[in-house]
């Protein structure tokens, strides 16, 4: 018999909602000195955010960093232009997930979130209080960055529940691959299937009748 569910861990970019560094490419596009370095490089893009993800910088150093890196001239207030951007890219939250959370909080079982993470974007990723008061784990604050197997070890840790008692969801394979390894439920995020692959795990949510995408599949013919 499988562990009864308690916990539904979920990441936030591309899972709890969208993001883009596509306002931030810009901003460092039309600032930087260097065009042709900053094309070369892959600019945002391609940056290394992992220092400041895993807490081992502060978020202003990465900035200066990112700076560099775009062949942009650094000035007091680039710091401040750079989060405005980065909070910029958060787009709308995926309607599914919020369906799902919602119902599982009727369940009782806990969301929680875990993300490598921005320091300057923990304020991004409540979903209309229904992540409120309760576990958020930030890689910034672990000193840890998915996929490390120890990020999930310290999570389960800290939940005081075993691996099997977890649902983690991710939209990067790697990092559910990971989870899943140790034991964890995992599932890589796709909106349109996020419902059915929470409920085969979680029980039932009684959010299908209402999906649209299912319900396109019923009239169909297919099988859930």
């Amino acid at each position: 018999m499988s562990a009864t569910v308690k916990y539904c861990i979920w990441d936030v970019g591309q899972v709890v909602r969208r993001f883009s560094l596509q306002p931030l490419d810009k901003l460092m596009r039309n600032l930087s000195e260097l065009p042709e370095q900053y094309a070369e490089s892959g600019g945002v893009l391609k940056f290394d955010y992992k220092p400041v993800m895993k807490g081992e910088e502060s978020f202003e150093k990465c900035c200066r960093r990112l700076a560099d890196f775009c062949g942009v001239n650094w000035n007091d207030g680039l710091t401040k232009q750079i989060d405005q951007a980065l909070h910029d890219g958060n787009g709308a939250f995926f309607e599914e997930t919020k369906q799902v959370m919602a119902a599982l909080k009727k369940k009782k079982i806990a969301n929680c979130m875990l993300s490598n993470a921005l320091p300057n974007l923990v304020d991004t990723g409540n979903v209309f209080g229904l992540v409120e008061d309760i576990h958020v784990f930030c890689s910034f604050d672990l000193g840890l960055l998915k996929p490390d197997p120890k990020i999930y070890e310290t999570v389960r840790e800290r939940l005081k529940c075993r691996f099997e008692e977890m649902i983690f969801v991710d939209d990067k394979p790697q990092n559910v691959v990971a989870a899943a390894n140790l034991g964890i439920k995992g599932i890589v995020f796709k909106s349109e299937t996020i419902i059915a692959e929470v409920e085969a795990l979680a029980g039932s949510l009684d959010l299908l009748e209402g999906n649209e995408y299912f319900n396109r599949r019923i009239k169909r013919g297919e099988s859930l």
